[in-house]
């Protein structure tokens, strides 16, 4: 049973969340397409090949947006629902080998990165957050 009131705060609750949710792929959507022009005068394409699924040159660091906007949405989401304090260790428990990854990323992007690094990195990452939450079952968020 839901108290007295309870139906005008779940309410806000969702509209509030959507609207979060709506303004991060807003902004997601503005920033990759920046980044796809930027990439376009830069040279930085990923051009098709054997390995690639793609068939004409397609833009390579468009997931540095989605880094970005990811990661900004994150803090603004704790922040604005009280909850920085309590989850910032959980929070940076995630996003800061999520941005490691990112970061080998772009610049395998920009220069390339020999196959070992960024496969370290990606391990790293990984034993990062398999060490900090154990064994997987439910992550409390």
């Amino acid at each position: 049973m839901i108290p007295a009131g309870g139906e005008a705060a779940i309410a806000t609750t969702i509209v509030l969340f959507l609207a979060w949710i709506t303004t991060a792929i807003v902004a997601a959507a503005v920033c990759v397409s920046g980044l796809a022009i930027w990439a376009d005068r830069s040279g930085l394409h990923d051009r098709p090949n054997h390995r690639r699924s793609h068939v004409r040159p397609v833009p390579r660091i468009g997931g540095l947006a989605i880094v970005l906007v990811t990661v900004v949405a994150a803090l603004a989401g704790m922040l604005l629902s009280g909850v920085m304090l309590p989850a910032a260790g959980t929070s940076a428990a995630i996003l800061l080998p999520a941005v490691a990854i990112a970061a080998v990323s772009l610049a395998d992007d920009i220069r390339g990165i020999p196959i070992g690094i960024r496969f370290g990195v990606h391990v790293a990452a990984a034993a990062a957050v398999a060490t900090l939450f154990g064994p997987l079952g439910s992550i409390e968020l």
